[in-house]
């Protein structure tokens, strides 16, 4: 497997979800985020734009550009010892 077919298979939307217990200080602490990874193709507007500050020629071999969107919380909810 090649970086690109990598990225190909990563392109979607995800969702991560996680849970911290601070044992010590009793702070419970839980996020959500949704990501969203996808492929631009070469002759994409943005990935052209991108090869044209960086002096590289956009139609040459396999380059593509990923756009990964994160959106992120975090709630922290502190709790007392009983």
């Amino acid at each position: 497997m090649d970086i690109i077919e990598f990225l190909q298979l990563s392109a979607g939307q995800w969702f991560s979800q996680r849970t911290v217990h601070n044992l010590v200080s009793g702070e419970l602490q839980a996020g959500k985020s949704e990501v969203n990874v996808e492929i631009l193709e070469k002759t994409n507007p943005t990935v052209i734009k991108l090869c044209e500050q960086h002096q590289t020629d956009p139609s040459v071999a396999q380059l593509v550009g990923v756009q990964i969107n994160w959106n992120g919380t975090i709630n922290r909810i502190a709790r007392a010892h009983t």
